[in-house]
């Protein structure tokens, strides 16, 4: 029987006076990024004293002359060299160390995914661009609400949401199902398709084992997928529908959606798949993102007491 997981709340070395974007950690754990609804983008970096300090602050450029600058998105490189930004309609390429722009690409709408871990590519929604000039790349068609690039394939996987023939108040409304497929990075076409007619919540991509995993609505396993296709044992009975689904070198947890009640997060061992308990996130509702690398978290946190900071972010260990 593996110990179980024990989540160690740290310090909180952000604040902000406006919600904060989705972050996002190198691979090491020692590099971070983050934005806010105010148009702010920040780079972190961890010390000689193990503590993340500020790196570069910059405040993006607005979209237009009628629009406030916006960061809605981020993404670090494993590297942690580069990172990702959505800006509104703009995805910019940018050096961690001073956020200086590399390359840019106006893609237009909300991009619900920005992911820099497949080599050669940046996925931004359905756009699959090649890096580090983001000016080639495919498109894929429908809209992209879920997508999970896979390091060891030329391939992402994704979930397309299907519009419907059926309209309101003239806009045409969506199907309650999509389709999980894999989807190649240089065509932005489908390869294989994994799950059909599915409500997804969340998916996640296990790169040391080369699978992928899924979380639907209702109260149905987490199902496991290797890399031919096969399905695997799925995972046991979660704490309630997963929010988020994180998977590192040998852990997986399932964040449940969770409002007025104590999360509680359902971990498992990501080699045996065995579950190994429950482990608490000291609060009342469930964190909008999570950045995560092996052995480190950061989660979204609302500080006390500091005038003019509504939101922060605060450093968790993962202790096993």
């Amino acid at each position: 029987m593996s110990r179980p997981v024990r989540l160690v709340p740290g310090d909180v070395f952000a604040r902000f006076a406006s919600p904060t974007c989705r972050g996002s950690l190198s691979r090491d754990g020692n590099r971070f990024v983050v934005g806010d609804d105010s148009g702010q983008l920040t780079t972190w970096e961890r010390g000689a004293n193990g503590r993340f300090a500020l790196r570069a602050r910059i405040v993006v450029p607005p979209a237009g002359a009628h629009s406030r600058p916006a960061v809605r998105n981020t993404a670090c490189a494993p590297a942690g060299d580069v990172i990702a930004s959505e800006e509104y309609v703009w995805v910019r390429l940018r050096r961690f160390d001073d956020l200086s722009v590399l390359s840019e690409r106006l893609c237009g709408g909300a991009q619900r995914v920005l992911d820099l871990g497949a080599p050669g590519f940046l996925v931004a929604g359905n756009w699959m661009l090649k890096t580090p000039d983001l000016k080639e790349g495919a498109l894929h068609s429908g809209e992209v609400c879920g997508a999970a690039v896979l390091p060891w394939s030329n391939q992402v996987v994704t979930t397309v949401e299907r519009p419907s023939e059926e309209t309101a108040m003239a806009m045409r409304t969506w199907q309650g199902t999509a389709p999980v497929q894999l989807v190649d990075l240089a065509t932005g076409r489908p390869v294989r398709t994994l799950l059909d007619d599915t409500v997804l919540a969340a998916l996640a991509v296990d790169e040391a084992r080369r699978r992928v995993l899924f979380a639907t609505y209702g109260d149905a396993p987490i199902a496991v997928y290797d890399e031919s296709g096969a399905q695997l044992p799925s995972l046991g009975q979660r704490s309630g529908r997963t929010e988020l689904l994180l998977v590192r070198d040998d852990w997986i947890l399932s964040v449940p959606n969770a409002v007025g009640r104590e999360v509680s997060v359902d971990c498992w061992d990501a080699a045996s798949l065995e579950p190994l308990g429950k482990a608490s996130l000291q609060r009342q509702f469930s964190p909008p993102w999570i950045a995560a690398s092996a052995r480190t978290l950061v989660i979204p946190d609302l500080p006390a007491g500091e005038p003019g900071a509504r939101f922060a972010v605060r450093e968790w260990s993962i202790d096993r």
